[in-house]
Protein backbone atom coordinates (compact mmCIF):
# COMPACT_ATOMS: atom_id res chain seq x y z
CA UNK A 1 0.00 0.00 0.00
CA UNK A 2 1.25 3.54 -1.24
CA UNK A 3 2.23 5.91 1.39
CA UNK A 4 -0.58 8.03 0.09
CA UNK A 5 -3.10 5.61 -0.08
CA UNK A 6 -2.24 4.80 3.73
CA UNK A 7 -2.59 8.46 4.64
CA UNK A 8 -5.54 9.00 3.15
CA UNK A 9 -6.95 5.62 4.79
CA UNK A 10 -5.69 7.26 8.35
CA UNK A 11 -7.60 10.82 7.75
CA UNK A 12 -10.81 8.84 6.72
CA UNK A 13 -11.06 6.60 10.18
CA UNK A 14 -9.67 9.55 12.05
CA UNK A 15 -12.66 11.73 10.72
CA UNK A 16 -15.31 8.88 11.06
CA UNK A 17 -14.42 8.53 15.01
CA UNK A 18 -14.44 12.40 15.53
CA UNK A 19 -17.72 12.10 14.23
CA UNK A 20 -18.87 9.02 15.75
CA UNK A 21 -17.82 10.71 19.18
CA UNK A 22 -19.34 13.92 18.28
CA UNK A 23 -22.91 11.81 17.61
CA UNK A 24 -22.54 9.69 20.72
CA UNK A 25 -22.14 13.11 22.87
CA UNK A 26 -25.20 14.82 21.32
CA UNK A 27 -27.06 11.51 21.52
CA UNK A 28 -26.25 11.47 25.51
CA UNK A 29 -27.34 15.12 25.97
CA UNK A 30 -30.21 14.25 24.20
CA UNK A 31 -30.93 11.26 26.10
CA UNK A 32 -30.21 13.50 29.39
CA UNK A 33 -33.23 15.64 28.43
CA UNK A 34 -35.83 12.96 27.13
CA UNK A 35 -38.19 12.30 30.43
CA UNK A 36 -40.88 13.65 32.25
CA UNK A 37 -39.38 17.02 32.63
CA UNK A 38 -37.96 17.85 29.34
CA UNK A 39 -34.88 19.44 29.30
CA UNK A 40 -33.20 21.65 26.08
CA UNK A 41 -30.28 20.23 24.76
CA UNK A 42 -28.14 23.50 25.03
CA UNK A 43 -29.65 23.27 29.21
CA UNK A 44 -27.76 20.27 29.84
CA UNK A 45 -24.23 21.14 27.80
CA UNK A 46 -24.80 24.48 29.99
CA UNK A 47 -25.14 22.08 33.18
CA UNK A 48 -21.90 20.06 32.83
CA UNK A 49 -19.85 23.32 31.96
CA UNK A 50 -20.88 24.85 35.26
CA UNK A 51 -20.23 21.91 36.81
CA UNK A 52 -16.57 21.47 35.73
CA UNK A 53 -16.38 25.06 35.57
CA UNK A 54 -16.04 25.64 32.03
CA UNK A 55 -19.19 27.92 31.97
CA UNK A 56 -20.73 30.10 34.63
CA UNK A 57 -24.35 30.26 33.09
CA UNK A 58 -27.55 30.85 35.43
CA UNK A 59 -29.97 27.66 35.28
CA UNK A 60 -32.51 26.32 36.93
CA UNK A 61 -31.98 24.33 40.46
CA UNK A 62 -34.20 21.76 39.29
CA UNK A 63 -32.94 21.06 35.49
CA UNK A 64 -29.49 21.06 37.65
CA UNK A 65 -30.40 18.09 39.99
CA UNK A 66 -32.23 16.39 37.55
CA UNK A 67 -29.73 16.09 35.48
CA UNK A 68 -26.84 15.53 37.73
CA UNK A 69 -28.55 13.16 40.41
CA UNK A 70 -30.41 11.30 38.06
CA UNK A 71 -30.30 11.52 34.09
CA UNK A 72 -26.62 11.88 33.60
CA UNK A 73 -25.11 9.50 35.36
CA UNK A 74 -27.72 6.64 34.18
CA UNK A 75 -27.31 8.12 30.30
CA UNK A 76 -23.11 7.43 30.78
CA UNK A 77 -23.83 3.86 32.06
CA UNK A 78 -25.93 3.31 29.13
CA UNK A 79 -23.74 4.58 26.54
CA UNK A 80 -20.78 2.19 28.00
CA UNK A 81 -23.31 -0.72 28.40
CA UNK A 82 -24.00 -0.20 24.51
CA UNK A 83 -20.09 -0.05 23.88
CA UNK A 84 -19.81 -3.13 25.84
CA UNK A 85 -22.14 -4.98 24.03
CA UNK A 86 -20.99 -3.73 20.73
CA UNK A 87 -17.36 -4.97 21.44
CA UNK A 88 -18.65 -8.34 22.10
CA UNK A 89 -20.39 -8.73 18.79
CA UNK A 90 -17.08 -7.66 17.03
CA UNK A 91 -15.54 -10.47 19.36
CA UNK A 92 -17.48 -12.88 18.54
CA UNK A 93 -17.25 -11.81 14.42
CA UNK A 94 -13.77 -11.76 14.36
CA UNK A 95 -13.55 -15.21 16.15
CA UNK A 96 -15.82 -17.15 13.51
CA UNK A 97 -15.63 -14.94 10.74
CA UNK A 98 -19.29 -14.18 10.51
CA UNK A 99 -21.04 -11.14 10.13
CA UNK A 100 -24.17 -12.75 12.10
CA UNK A 101 -22.24 -13.57 15.22
CA UNK A 102 -23.07 -11.76 18.56
CA UNK A 103 -23.90 -12.89 22.21
CA UNK A 104 -27.72 -12.98 21.20
CA UNK A 105 -27.36 -15.42 18.67
CA UNK A 106 -24.92 -17.54 20.14
CA UNK A 107 -27.25 -18.28 23.12
CA UNK A 108 -24.69 -16.53 25.19
CA UNK A 109 -27.27 -13.43 26.10
CA UNK A 110 -29.80 -16.60 27.01
CA UNK A 111 -27.68 -18.44 29.33
CA UNK A 112 -27.00 -15.82 31.31
CA UNK A 113 -30.39 -14.82 31.40
CA UNK A 114 -31.43 -18.64 32.70
CA UNK A 115 -28.23 -18.51 34.99
CA UNK A 116 -29.71 -15.26 36.82
CA UNK A 117 -33.39 -16.45 37.24
CA UNK A 118 -32.52 -19.69 38.55
CA UNK A 119 -30.16 -17.85 40.96
CA UNK A 120 -33.14 -15.38 41.97
CA UNK A 121 -36.04 -18.00 41.82
CA UNK A 122 -34.06 -20.77 43.58
CA UNK A 123 -33.09 -18.28 46.82
CA UNK A 124 -29.57 -18.12 46.25
CA UNK A 125 -29.66 -14.16 46.47
CA UNK A 126 -30.99 -11.37 44.86
CA UNK A 127 -27.70 -8.83 45.03
CA UNK A 128 -25.28 -7.67 42.34
CA UNK A 129 -22.73 -10.35 43.27
CA UNK A 130 -25.14 -12.99 43.08
CA UNK A 131 -26.94 -12.25 40.30
CA UNK A 132 -23.38 -11.24 37.91
CA UNK A 133 -22.18 -15.06 39.50
CA UNK A 134 -25.43 -16.59 37.90
CA UNK A 135 -25.76 -15.15 34.80
CA UNK A 136 -21.63 -15.87 34.28
CA UNK A 137 -22.38 -19.37 35.36
CA UNK A 138 -25.37 -19.81 32.60
CA UNK A 139 -23.22 -17.77 30.37
CA UNK A 140 -20.53 -20.05 30.25
CA UNK A 141 -22.81 -23.23 30.55
CA UNK A 142 -24.87 -21.77 27.54
CA UNK A 143 -20.73 -21.53 25.68
CA UNK A 144 -19.85 -25.21 26.48
CA UNK A 145 -23.16 -26.41 25.30
CA UNK A 146 -22.73 -25.13 21.65
CA UNK A 147 -19.05 -25.76 21.76
CA UNK A 148 -20.16 -29.60 22.87
CA UNK A 149 -22.95 -29.09 19.55
CA UNK A 150 -20.68 -28.00 16.89
CA UNK A 151 -17.23 -30.40 18.20
CA UNK A 152 -15.41 -27.24 19.18
CA UNK A 153 -13.52 -24.77 16.79
CA UNK A 154 -14.03 -27.72 13.88
CA UNK A 155 -17.53 -27.44 13.59
CA UNK A 156 -17.23 -24.27 11.14
CA UNK A 157 -18.98 -21.07 11.58
CA UNK A 158 -22.08 -21.65 9.91
CA UNK A 159 -22.60 -24.74 12.05
CA UNK A 160 -21.92 -22.40 15.40
CA UNK A 161 -24.52 -20.20 14.34
CA UNK A 162 -27.17 -22.71 13.91
CA UNK A 163 -26.03 -24.62 17.25
CA UNK A 164 -26.27 -20.99 18.69
CA UNK A 165 -29.31 -20.08 17.58
CA UNK A 166 -30.52 -23.94 19.23
CA UNK A 167 -29.25 -23.31 22.23
CA UNK A 168 -31.23 -19.70 22.49
CA UNK A 169 -34.26 -21.22 21.90
CA UNK A 170 -33.88 -24.12 24.57
CA UNK A 171 -32.36 -21.58 27.10
CA UNK A 172 -35.23 -19.23 26.98
CA UNK A 173 -37.56 -21.92 27.23
CA UNK A 174 -35.92 -22.68 30.33
CA UNK A 175 -35.95 -19.35 31.75
CA UNK A 176 -39.74 -18.67 30.43
CA UNK A 177 -40.47 -22.46 32.30
CA UNK A 178 -39.21 -21.96 35.66
CA UNK A 179 -40.87 -18.07 36.03
CA UNK A 180 -44.14 -19.21 35.02
CA UNK A 181 -43.67 -22.26 37.61
CA UNK A 182 -42.32 -19.78 40.16
CA UNK A 183 -44.83 -19.89 43.16
CA UNK A 184 -43.83 -16.14 44.44
CA UNK A 185 -45.66 -13.70 42.12
CA UNK A 186 -43.91 -10.99 43.22
CA UNK A 187 -40.23 -12.68 42.76
CA UNK A 188 -41.70 -13.65 39.22
CA UNK A 189 -42.62 -10.24 37.99
CA UNK A 190 -39.24 -8.77 39.60
CA UNK A 191 -37.26 -11.62 37.45
CA UNK A 192 -39.34 -10.01 34.33
CA UNK A 193 -38.29 -6.47 35.36
CA UNK A 194 -34.99 -7.69 35.58
CA UNK A 195 -34.56 -9.23 32.15
CA UNK A 196 -36.48 -6.43 30.68
CA UNK A 197 -33.30 -3.87 31.94
CA UNK A 198 -33.42 -1.01 33.76
CA UNK A 199 -30.91 1.77 34.53
CA UNK A 200 -33.50 3.62 37.56
CA UNK A 201 -30.66 2.38 39.81
CA UNK A 202 -27.91 4.07 38.53
CA UNK A 203 -26.32 6.89 40.89
CA UNK A 204 -22.89 8.11 41.35
CA UNK A 205 -20.57 6.47 43.31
Amino acid sequence: MSSGRLTSKLIRRAVLTLASLLLLLLMTGFAVGVGELSIPLQTTFYAIGNKLGLTAVPLSRIHETVIWDFRLSRALVAACSGAGLAVCGVVLQCLLKNALAEPYVLGVSAGASTGAVSVVVLGLGTGAVSLSAGAFSGAFAAFAFVALLTNGARGGSERTILAGVAASQLFNAVTAYIISTSANAQQARDVMFWLLGSFSGVRWP
